[in-house]
């Protein structure tokens, strides 16, 4: 049933409930939100823990996004199976979109948790913009302060957020917000969740979703100055001028990713990313890791192991780096079973370091079989997994900071809006931050890496040019924007490079490039069951791009 009912938090807020809800009955939303909420410690704790925490659950916590998306889309490979599929599968295969499989739940647990945000956030704003103050002390303190705007401002953030990633996963959805009058009878609510469905599609949400974040970022600049207490965000005290900035990036990445097509990309409003791109991140956004209180036991824990079920990193993602000529013929292979790992000699110290067998600073050289089925062919494998967090923190999925959104990320945004403007030389100079960057791996230090792209290409030096494309000619200076994000980017979060890919046109053909709502939702309101994906399929993509694309 909707995603949306106020009487949610009541469960919430009683830790733990369960009822059956006859469909004859009247909804008591409003009356429950205003007596479960009735508190300004429930308000803030709603907003301040039930709100970016539900954005971050369904991509760190659960295997069902975790494993499919970096698989999906290219990233990383493996033939291990979860809920019953091998997604990194050539070539790829629709979406079953049945609700008996149990793969319903990959996209099931996404529209579930995240709509769940936007439901939490709803409710709690509601109650301040009915006139209720936050009037709360943080942690052990016993000064009671005004904190209404650090409330709200934050929940409104996630909100947006929440919003955001439901219209970059899914076609459509149904949607509201505190300002929704929903109806009171449950036949009619059901009714008005159908017709959502039916009449609206993702795309007429976005706009909703960058609102509320606008919203959150005037609030910010002109209420009072805030500081998050340390159980919100585990281990950082941000204020809300680092949260500012948070906010921008957020919308860049957004609307960036919200394309599910080249043509959609081209189209998105560049003047509004270098806006936000201008005011956005300055600095790495993200919690400190810390077993019992905040970990990442599904992706992080996929990505930096070596063990079975684990990550190797794809030929599709690092295969641009190799100067042997092995990536193309690996894309070349036929039948594609065939194609099998091969080292890669690169310039790119973040991939390997002097020899093809040593560890990069980014990547690492992988020998253990890590329970790869080899009968399920032999391109899922290949011979470098990711370090990047293991080299520079020494740490794991239960400690260290975990970046969520980063400095990197929003300047390489910004590098794109300047290419689609036609700003060549300012893109290739915020490109060049981090492909010349020096790194290091223990006592070995490179000062420097790749040589600066300009706006006619990636140079080449003594016969070596990093990135080739699938041709092996070096590549443009788009080439080596699609590069940096893929290489800098990794381990953010596991629906990055699908939702990237997609945009760019790097996405194998065949890869579905949007889901559609959960088949058990379909079949409860009476709405038609419908899919994405499979070569030539409805929703699927057609790679284009020379990187990653035979011509």
């Amino acid at each position: 049933m909707l995603r949306y009912i106020r009487a949610v938090m009541a469960v919430v807020l009683a830790g733990s409930m369960s009822a059956c809800l006859d469909l004859d009955v009247t909804n008591e939303n409003l009356p429950d939100r205003r007596r479960a909420l009735s508190n300004a410690d429930d308000v803030e704790s709603i907003l301040g823990l039930s709100t970016w925490r539900r954005w971050y659950q369904p991509m760190h916590s659960l295997a069902n996004i975790a494993n499919p998306f970096p698989l999906i889309a290219g990233e990383a490979g493996t033939t291990a199976t979860v809920m019953s599929v091998h997604w990194a599968q050539d070539p790829p295969i629709p979406y079953r979109n049945d609700e008996l499989a149990s793969q319903v739940w990959m996209p099931r647990h996404g529209y579930d948790q995240w709509s769940q945000c936007v439901s939490n956030a709803n409710d709690a704003i509601a109650q301040i913009n009915e006139g209720m103050r936050i009037m709360t002390t943080d942690g052990e303190g016993t000064t009671i302060a005004d904190n209404t705007d650090r409330a709200w401002s934050w929940g409104k953030l996630w909100q947006g957020v929440c919003i955001g990633y439901l219209a970059n996963f899914l076609d459509r959805f149904p949607i509201a917000t505190e300002e929704t009058e929903l109806p009171l009878r449950w036949e009619d609510l059901a009714e008005w969740e159908r017709s959502q469905m039916l009449e609206r599609n993702a795309s007429q949400h976005l706009p909703l979703a960058i609102e509320a974040i606008e919203d959150a970022i005037q609030r910010m600049e002109t209420g009072d100055q805030w500081q998050l207490p340390p159980t919100w965000v585990p281990g950082q005290t941000y204020n809300n001028q680092d949260i500012i900035e948070l906010a921008h990036t957020m919308i860049a990445r957004i609307l960036i990713y919200h394309a599910r097509t080249p043509a959609e990309r081209a189209a998105v409003d560049w003047d509004k990313v270098l806006y936000h791109t201008e005011r956005g991140l300055t600095y790495d956004w993200g919690p400190v890791l810390q077993d019992g209180v905040i970990t990442d036991p599904s992706y992080l824990a996929r990505l930096n192991n070596t063990g079975s079920g684990s990550f190797r990193i794809s030929y599709y993602t690092i295969g641009p780096a190799d100067q042997s000529g092995g990536y193309q013929n690996w894309l070349t292979t036929e039948p594609r079973e065939d194609a099998d790992r091969f080292l890669i000699e690169t310039p790119d110290r973040r991939i390997t370091g002097d020899t093809p067998t040593s560890n990069g600073a980014y990547l690492r050289y992988v020998t253990a079989t890590g329970g790869y089925n080899t009968q399920m062919g032999l391109q899922y494998r290949s011979w470098y997994g990711w370090w990047r967090r293991l080299n520079y923190q020494g740490a794991n999925h239960l400690a260290g900071h975990f970046a969520l959104a980063t400095a990197d990320e929003n300047r390489l945004y910004r590098a794109e809006a300047m290419l689609r403007k036609g700003m060549l030389q300012e893109a290739a100079d915020l490109i060049n931050v981090t492909r010349t960057r020096g790194h290091s791996v223990g006592t070995t230090v490179w000062a420097t890496n790749l040589p600066p792209v300009t706006p006619d290409g990636v140079p080449e030096v003594d016969g070596q040019c990093v990135p080739r494309r699938a041709n092996g000619e070096c590549g443009d200076i788009w080439d080596a924007l699609m590069y940096e994000r893929d290489i800098e980017l990794m381990g953010i979060e596991p629906t990055r490079a699908w939702m990237d890919r997609r945009g760019f046109g790097q996405l194998r053909d065949g890869v579905w490039v949007e889901l559609p709502i959960p088949a058990r939702y379909l079949s409860s309101l009476g709405v038609p069951t419908y899919t994405f994906g499979g070569v030539g399929g409805d929703g699927a993509a057609v790679c284009t791009a020379p990187l990653t694309c035979l011509p």
